[in-house]
């Protein structure tokens, strides 16, 4: 009988030591390494001349090196190099051969089934190598190693593919690990927002239920904690492919039906939106464009810095922001008056459930505006007007009584101001209210500045020359009409004239960086870097130098804003103004 309650419990002792050591081999997201950040410390060694290369065995393409004195072999579990999905390269480690790929997609040693590896909140275009940990440990040597990218000269894709980001990682294989460094959070002086969801909910474009907790913590906005339930999903283009993703939420009661909440001192509304500043390394350029709109005389989004924690993981900063959208207290078009035309409509990619019309060349997404329905005649009145404001493009005339034309000079400056490279092309809103009521047609509200003021070398936009309208194929053919026209030119003279005095001037470009910086205090911007590394290294090939800390990033983006002033201004023919610098620093 003894040995029988012997073995019983030796049995149990075992099967307890199995699921404890079960438990300590599940990864914890915190045992992932990340060996180099996106494109961190790799330094160009060698410029293309992007000539397509069709012998696909000459490697004489844009080469990317980086050194490291840390040996990988501490890090128990499996080592992965990422690279765009579509990039011809080779990856050597102290110039021998890690990973070979050719102009047909074959790949030595192999690329990782999909999977194998953790891949959730990264870009799904990146695509994991799998490193033989044999040679990588046979290459390497005592001190500094040095790892080299050499990209071919014709991607598969035809296109410039090195411009995502690559990195090695390395660390236990585990479905619900996560790729990046979770700092642990602490209730800071910003509003922290809490999210319970769904994971696979993070890893699509599709929207699902989820929990939000709103805590103050330290903030003197005006805040009350709450929980709701919530339907959320990824949001934006290029920025759904980042790894610090953007979300639509919407408010929804017990009942699940939308529901008006207001939050943060901001409007009462069901729709809001969660913009992560991925791309944007000052945290401020999107606030800093939406608050001189508003200076301007016109409506801007409202937004609040909050940090975000998803399903126990700290996600970073983020702007909670209210959307471009026809609503009391929001877009104010007064739509519910019976017989109402009013519309606000945007120049963007559309989605498969948009409403788009289309006048001239032009297309336009039509938002849903509460109080009247979509319906053939309500579409008519809407073409009809867009189809009369295409023609009058092309022959402006400034005193026109149905188009505000101060309106599209002003927004024609601040795009021009921020050398945006999204303008004119997409995120480009235009609204009207009721012609019963004397409403003219307006530019506006302005959106999406996260690479704006110098934050990309795409179409030279971190130089301070030039304008961004006439890049080659930037503006479509409304505003290339527009441009072209001396009235039309006349009047943004004369209304950067104006704004330069006051808005635009130097010191309140400068005083505006302060403040708006100055919302998020230090820990939190700490921890938002911790989780998304932005200092010491390029995230992307596009973007300018590496900036070396927060300081300097906010000393650049200064000193753009006073250069670029100071070249339109030679083109406006301004002399300098009171409190205008007369510094002539170099455009590049």
């Amino acid at each position: 009988m003894l040995r029988i309650k012997h073995r019983i419990l030796l049995v149990f002792l075992l099967f307890a030591i199995i699921v404890l050591s079960a438990c300590e081999k599940k990864a914890d997201p915190r045992h992932w390494k990340l060996f180099t950040a996106p494109l961190m410390s790799w330094n160009k060694v060698h410029e293309s001349d992007h000539k397509r290369d069709s012998t696909a065995s000459s490697w004489n393409g844009t080469h990317w090196e980086t050194t490291f004195n840390e040996a990988l072999d501490s890090v128990s579990g499996e080592l992965f190099f990422f690279a765009p999905d579509t990039l011809d390269f080779e990856l050597l480690l102290n110039n021998k051969v890690l990973i070979h790929t050719n102009a047909q997609g074959a790949i030595w040693p192999g690329v990782v089934e999909s999977g194998e590896i953790p891949v959730y909140s990264w870009n799904k275009s990146l695509r994991p190598f799998k490193i033989d940990p044999v040679l990588w440990m046979k290459f390497q040597k005592q001190g500094e190693n040095k790892l080299l990218l050499k990209i071919r000269t014709a991607p598969r894709d035809g296109g410039f593919a090195s411009q995502s980001g690559v990195y090695v990682m390395a660390g236990e294989k585990d479905q619900n690990a996560m790729l990046l460094q979770y700092p642990q959070y602490e209730n800071g002086v910003l509003p922290c927002i809490v999210i319970e969801v769904n994971e696979t909910l993070l890893k699509q474009k599709e929207k699902g239920h989820a929990k939000m907790k709103l805590q103050c913590n330290g903030t003197s906005l005006d805040c009350g904690e709450m929980e709701r339930e919530i339907e959320m999903g990824i949001r934006g283009f290029s920025s759904a492919q980042f790894p610090k993703k953007q979300f639509s939420i919407r408010m929804s009661g017990d009942t699940l039906k939308k529901e008006k909440v207001a939050l943060l001192g901001m409007n009462a509304s069901s729709k809001w939106i969660l913009q992560g500043p991925y791309s944007d390394p000052s945290l401020i350029r999107n606030a800093l464009s939406y608050e001189l709109w508003r200076s301007m005389g016109y409506h801007a989004p409202q937004s609040r810095y909050v940090e975000v924690v998803i399903n126990g993981l700290y996600q970073g900063v983020y702007l909670l922001m209210e959307r471009n959208e026809i609503s009391p207290g929001r877009l104010d078009l007064n739509t519910r008056t019976p017989g109402s035309d009013a519309f606000l409509v945007q120049i963007n990619r559309p989605d498969k459930m948009d409403v788009v019309l289309f006048a001239g060349s032009t297309s336009f997404i039509v938002d849903d505006p509460p109080g009247i329905e979509m319906d053939s005649l309500y579409l008519k009145q809407i073409r009809w007007s867009l189809e009369k404001f295409v023609t009058k493009c092309e022959a402006p005339d400034v005193n026109d009584q149905e188009i505000d034309w101060n309106s599209w000079a002003d927004y024609y400056i601040l795009q021009e101001l921020s050398k945006n490279p999204d303008a004119y092309m997409v995120s480009t809103f235009l609204h009207r209210g009721n012609t019963s009521e004397g409403s003219k047609l307006k530019a506006g509200p302005v959106w999406d500045f996260d690479i704006a003021y110098g934050g990309t070398q795409i179409m030279s936009c971190d130089r301070t020359d030039a304008f961004i309208a006439e890049v080659s194929g930037q503006a479509n053919a409304l505003f290339k009409h527009l441009f072209q026209k001396e009235s039309f030119r006349n009047l943004v003279n004369e209304r950067y004239r104006l704004w330069r005095q006051n808005v635009l001037s130097d010191a309140h470009l400068n005083h505006l960086v302060d403040s708006l910086s100055a919302l998020v205090d230090e820990p939190a911007r700490q921890r938002n870097f911790t989780r998304f590394p932005a200092f010491g290294l390029n995230k992307f090939l596009t973007h300018p130098a590496p900036i070396k800390d927060y300081a300097e990033e906010l000393s650049n983006l200064r000193r753009w804003l006073q250069n670029r002033c100071q070249w339109l201004d030679s083109q406006f023919k301004l002399d300098h103004a009171v409190g205008v610098s007369s510094s002539t620093e170099s455009h590049k």
